[in-house]
């Protein structure tokens, strides 16, 4: 008899999960292409004329607005076309589009690649410094605050990440 072993994924970075708990609200996206999110699941900051951008290392607690939301369902459009992304594909959309954003609820998310392993319970961290590969401004981390980490207050990881980096996080619950 052969044994197979099966683990499933947590899920897909930016993906609301138990949504009668979410509170999810549209949003402008900023229209600088430098201030553009490139992955979902990230915390994005509300800048001074109301539009959402991603996180810079200016940024304090009051500002940051919410998670990224990933659309779901997709559908329709040409096969290169963002809304046919793959489910473990990121292609937000461009300037000045719109943009959901969690307020509330859970998600599941990707771990910064700097992120320590995580556990239920601990609390999230938010990296502000300036952006790399598998270092997102606005990314999710493990690691203690610090100069380029704001501790998120009212929030806190559900569970280890998977292999992927995917762990799920409640926010403001």
């Amino acid at each position: 008899m052969v044994a197979f072993a099966f683990r499933m994924d947590v899920g897909y970075a930016g993906a609301t999960n138990r949504n009668q708990h979410s509170t999810v609200v549209r949003e402008i996206m900023t229209a600088t292409v430098a201030d553009q999110p490139t992955s979902y699941g990230v915390m994005l900051a509300l800048d001074a004329t109301g539009v959402v951008r991603i996180c810079k290392a200016a940024d304090v607690l009051a500002g940051l607005w919410g998670f990224f939301v990933r659309p779901w369902p997709t559908q329709g459009g040409s096969l290169s076309s963002p809304i046919n992304d793959g489910l473990d594909v990121s292609t937000p959309p461009g300037p000045a589009a719109e943009a959901n954003v969690m307020k509330r609820g859970y998600m599941t998310v990707k771990l910064s690649t700097a992120s320590p392993a995580v556990v239920k319970g601990q609390p999230v961290g938010i990296f502000i410094g300036t952006p790399s590969a598998g270092n997102p401004a606005g990314g999710v981390t493990g690691a203690a605050p610090g100069a380029t980490i704001l501790a998120l207050p009212g929030s806190y990881f559900m569970g280890p990440a998977d292999p992927k980096g995917i762990t799920e996080i409640a926010y403001n619950i």
